[in-house]
């Protein structure tokens, strides 16, 4: 709920290093929450996310109150500990970069421990606002530039058990309301990259990683394959 904290996470953390770690050869660091190809150049260019600077990060969480008092370096504040609980949607998947992000955030005195859902699914955790950091994977199913969108908004058609708990607030429950007028595709484009600036960085409830790529494996006999990104 620190906008300071938030903030902080922002500046520690480092996509190519995370990317690298976590999925290996299947993507790329990506500084949008939806893939530059949908959301094109131009608009992609509109978006500016805090950049990695751990030095800032530092100033803004001495600045929250959170000191590196604990003896191994975490930061404290009123006796409390700055341990972040991180729900993951894919454990079998994401082991390797939550354990990446856990070191990344421990350079600046934040600790992390991965949260074990218990008898719910990671997303009865989400939908409860029970987390500090969920991450999470999401297709681009469709040319839609801004289907990403509808997990930061509280307007119909959103996903509201998201929402609840990172979404963008008015500026974004607007902005999503004017995309269904938009007259063009470039208008679309450019609104969504609007909600992503407010959501990336403005408001910092969501950080993105990567752009992860879809691989097709196809007999070159096969004619008229029309592949779509589907959720497993």
């Amino acid at each position: 709920k620190d906008d300071n904290v938030r903030k902080a996470i922002a500046h520690t953390v480092d996509r190519n290093d995370l990317t690298k770690a976590g999925f290996e050869s299947h993507g790329e660091d990506a500084g949008t929450l939806i893939p530059e190809i949908v959301l094109g150049s131009e608009a992609a260019d509109r978006i500016k996310p805090l950049p990695l600077n751990r030095n800032e990060a530092k100033k803004l969480l001495d600045t929250a109150g959170w000191m590196p008092t604990l003896a191994n370096g975490m930061r404290a504040k009123d006796g409390r500990p700055l341990v972040l609980r991180l729900l993951l949607s894919r454990p079998d998947d994401q082991a390797k970069v939550a354990q990446a992000l856990k070191a990344q955030l421990a350079e600046v005195g934040i600790g992390m421990e991965v949260q074990d859902p218990g008898g719910d699914t990671p997303f009865t955790k989400i939908n409860n606002a029970t987390f500090d950091l969920f991450l999470d994977v999401r297709a681009q199913d469709d040319a839609n530039p801004c289907a990403l969108c509808r997990f930061f908004t509280l307007r119909p058609g959103g996903q509201l058990s998201f929402a609840s708990s990172v979404g963008g607030g008015p500026k974004v429950d607007d902005a999503y309301d004017r995309l269904f007028s938009a007259p063009s595709i470039d208008t679309a484009r450019r609104t969504a990259a609007e909600i992503m600036q407010v959501v990336t960085v403005e408001r910092i409830t969501a950080v993105s990683i990567a752009s992860l790529r879809t691989e097709w494996l196809i007999s070159p006999r096969v004619r008229g394959f029309d592949p779509a990104a589907l959720p497993g």
